[in-house]
């Protein structure tokens, strides 16, 4: 099984069932703010892991984009907007030696279109207005303690909000850069959307959203 399956298969299946209650959700500032929490960990997991699977095939063009636009940090000391660049960086190159590595796998020509490069982009201009602009809490991390939301002006509905980042991460999971990875894990393209499909019909009760999202807010602020 391929652990950015994995990601993707769990982003899909989670975000199908919030779309289903955003409203509800967002009545609840503290689930909203650890589904909004979840989603980007797991957009950012996808990312992280698919570049490591290409740095083993072409360990120098990570490095000279990592040069160009990361300041030579390795991999694993990139932020999640350097892993964007990163990926904007090497996009160009990668069917030609993806190819020649992996020839049994379907290349895509463009492993970066337009529209997925917007969305990277997008992605991590939303995770940082809410890393750094809020919302957020005046007290602990603690899912259970009372929680007082800080001033937060609201340039878009709490919903809206909430289902930009589902719809752009539902997106991302099946661009031609993450399935052409899972598939170097040796998982390819047909059963992956079989995958991405059947997550769409999993369901998760309200506690087990809660729970989910109780774990996310902590590894978000830990990270």
């Amino acid at each position: 099984m391929s652990d950015i399956l994995d990601a993707a298969v769990d982003y899909i299946a989670s975000t199908t069932r919030w779309s289903g209650d955003a409203d509800r959700i967002c009545m609840q500032g503290t689930l909203w703010y650890g589904t909004m929490c979840r989603s980007f960990l797991l957009l950012e997991r996808m990312l992280r892991l698919s570049l490591a699977e290409v740095s083993r095939v072409a360990p120098s063009e990570i490095e000279k984009a990592s040069e160009s636009r990361a300041s030579n940090k390795p991999l694993r000391a990139l932020t999640f907007g350097q892993c964007v660049g990163v990926l904007e960086a090497v996009a160009p190159t990668l069917p030609d030696l993806l190819v020649n590595a992996y020839p049994r796998i379907h290349m895509r020509q463009d492993m970066l279109p337009d529209n997925d490069r917007i969305a990277w982009n997008r992605v991590v201009s939303l995770r940082n207005r809410m890393t750094h602009k809020g919302p957020g809490f005046l007290d602990s991390i603690d899912l259970r303690a009372g929680r007082i939301w800080r001033e937060y002006d609201l340039d878009e509905p709490l919903d809206q909000q909430a289902k930009e980042i589902w719809a752009i991460g539902r997106q991302l999971c099946r661009s031609p850069f993450i399935v052409t990875c899972i598939a170097i894990q040796g998982c390819d393209e047909k059963t992956s959307i079989a995958k991405f499909m059947a997550a769409e019909a999993r369901r998760f009760t309200l506690r087990e959203m809660a729970n989910v999202s109780e774990r996310a807010i902590d590894t978000f602020h830990a990270a």
